[in-house]
């Protein structure tokens, strides 16, 4: 086992200096998990607070099962996911992907961050010498969400025996019904996940996951004979807001409490004279194919620290000094990329069946750099970059392209709606 810090193969974490940052985080999902991690590894305090916590110093549980893909995982979290998976994608077409996948080992990094000395408390009340803030409660579930929504059943192994599938990413071959949803098989520890997953949908989940449940019951019911009586117990209903954020990921809020009127933010305000971030899908970070932030969070953690670091003015090399100030080109990326999201999901949650087995069967023939920018969401120039690829092969006058040139002032109110 590789060292968890990785920092220059220190085997403990630095023991934080007198007058190092000291960072409240809020919210202990992945994201904020990951991020505390980081923050411990540079020498800094830092205390987790979160309502789940159950017991001082124990992270609270974390039920999902948690994807990601491979290329947003930076060389210090290798030991937090499993060894990279090869997919295939079924569309009009069958073809391997070109990416590969990783499954969160989410007691790993449990015990990781237990073990780096960060203070875990269901006390919601700043820390009186806390000097930034990171708010990685979630994102908000307002009337401007998308919901990508999922329902997953596990089948052990010893009933699949030969029968075992390969992992899948999208399989859109049997899609039928309003809205449509695919089918996503993945190797687990206990079994192998088949899920129903709805992408995008403006739809209420309370109205969407029966009919997923109808539909995933019917794909197995088709291939495994008495399949329900071998099935665990533990079924994986997925439901989260797209396209929404509590504010800007790369706006630091430097003696400035957000206007925001939910019990989080007024928890936040006790502490809204320091600099605060917005982090993992509080901050938009959520990946647009696999729905959770963990990727982002991984591959982003160590420029939100470089950013609250830079506002508090804890910087020591160098004479730049910005206060909160991140260059504007990056802000502006980041802003394109979060609304080519959104306009993503809602071209996704007007189209049918066969329009995205179409879309995407094209979308698979892009060249990697293309789908990772696309699929990563983070980079607003490669989100344009790949949607005008696209726009190229499929043509303007595919039926999921249309709404752009038949409705475009409903899209554009649309997209618009999220206005944080």
């Amino acid at each position: 086992m590789r060292n968890y810090l990785l920092i220059e193969d220190n085997p403990s974490p630095p023991t934080p200096a007198s007058g190092a940052p000291h960072l409240w985080i809020k919210g202990l999902g992945p994201a904020g998990a990951l991020l505390a991690f980081r923050a411990a590894a540079r020498g800094w305090r830092v205390t987790g607070c979160d309502p789940r916590v159950e017991s001082t110093q124990r992270l609270p549980a974390w039920p999902a099962t948690y994807g990601l893909l491979d290329s947003e995982v930076p060389v210090w979290a290798r030991d937090f996911v499993s060894a990279p998976i090869e997919l295939r994608t079924v569309t009009c077409s069958e073809r391997p992907a070109p990416f590969r996948y990783c499954m969160l080992n989410k007691e790993a990094l449990r015990t990781a961050v237990e073990a780096v000395g960060i203070r875990i408390t269901s006390d919601l009340r700043p820390p009186h010498d806390a000097t930034m803030v990171a708010d990685c409660t979630g994102a908000p579930t307002d009337s401007s969400a998308y919901w990508q929504l999922a329902v997953g059943i596990v089948l052990p192994y010893s009933f699949l025996r030969n029968a075992t599938p390969s992992p899948i990413f999208m399989d859109w071959s049997a899609t039928t019904g309003r809205p449509p949803s695919f089918l996503y098989v993945q190797h687990l520890e206990r079994g192998v996940l088949f899920e129903e997953t709805v992408l995008a949908t403006g739809l209420s989940p309370h109205a969407v996951i029966p009919e997923l449940e109808r539909r995933i019951e019917a794909r197995l019911d088709e291939h495994f004979r008495d399949w329900r009586s071998h099935a665990l117990p533990d079924r994986e209903t997925v439901v989260i807001p797209m396209g929404t954020r509590r504010a800007r990921f790369l706006s630091i809020h430097d003696f400035s409490p957000t206007p925001t009127n939910t019990s989080e933010d007024k928890v936040l305000s006790g502490a809204s004279t320091l600099p605060r971030i917005y982090f993992g899908a509080a901050g938009g970070m959520i990946n647009p194919a696999t729905g959770y932030s963990v990727g982002g969070a991984m591959s982003q953690a160590d420029a939100c620290l470089d950013s609250l670091e830079s506002a508090g003015g804890y910087l020591l090399s160098g004479t730049e000094r910005a206060r909160g100030r991140i260059k504007l080109h990056r802000k502006a990326n980041a802003e394109l990329a979060f609304y080519l999201r959104r306009l993503g999901s809602e071209l996704i949650s007007r189209a049918d069946g066969p329009t995205l087995s179409s879309f995407f069967d094209a979308f698979f023939t892009l060249d990697l750099a293309r789908q990772l920018a696309y699929l990563t969401g983070h980079d607003g120039i490669g989100v344009m970059a790949s949607m005008w690829a696209m726009r190229s092969i499929v043509g303007w006058r595919h039926p999921f392209l249309m709404p752009l040139w038949k409705t475009p002032r409903q899209v554009l109110r649309a997209v618009l709606k999220n206005k944080r």
